[in-house]
């Protein structure tokens, strides 16, 4: 059986107005990864990954290096759980 993991991700930096949760849902339907994401109050951007492990994984590298064209990354913060089964079906952006 495939290892399921799920991730609360939480992004700081420029990462609000330059597009980051339209390329983070485009990066993570390429990759088969399913979830949401968010703007928060605070400035940042926060969400969950939910999918295969190494899927979900190469999404958190995306998250911490790349992000949008125009973005600048202070700092990425996640937490992962193994999970059995998937509670997201698709990637979402949430207002």
């Amino acid at each position: 059986m495939e290892l399921l993991q799920r991730v609360e991700f939480c992004i700081a930096g420029k990462v609000q107005g330059v597009s980051f949760r339209k390329y983070t849902q485009r990066q993570a339907l390429s990759l088969g990864v399913a979830g949401w994401v968010k703007n928060e109050l605070d400035g940042t951007v926060c969400g969950v990954l939910e999918g295969p492990a190494e899927q979900v994984e190469q999404m958190q590298q995306w998250l911490k290096t790349t992000g949008s064209p125009n973005c600048r990354i202070a700092q990425a913060t996640f937490h992962t759980v193994d999970i059995t089964r998937m509670s997201c079906i698709d990637f979402i952006i949430k207002k």
